[in-house]
């Protein structure tokens, strides 16, 4: 994989913060309702509920999670509050 791909894939957290994430994702997958960063409910694509249109197993629903990609959720949160 070259180093885009694997950015793209994977994401380097703690062990505790592994399983933190786990249990969001795995919340989410099975009422339909998308994880927060603690306490900051925020989604820069989408909002709480999954939508519906989108298959549970296509990762385009996880777009706009902080679980998904905290660098880009962090990134759009920082233009919000700019705002």
């Amino acid at each position: 994989m070259s180093e885009e791909e694997i950015k793209e894939k994977f994401i380097l957290l703690t062990r505790s913060n592994n399983l933190l994430k786990s249990r969001f994702c795995e919340r989410c997958f099975k009422i339909g309702e998308r994880g927060n960063f603690p306490g900051i409910y925020f989604w820069f694509k989408g909002n709480k509920k999954w939508d519906e249109k989108i298959d549970k197993y296509d990762k385009k629903g996880c777009e706009g999670c902080f679980w998904n990609n905290p660098d880009k959720w962090r990134e759009e949160i920082n233009k919000a509050v700019d705002k």
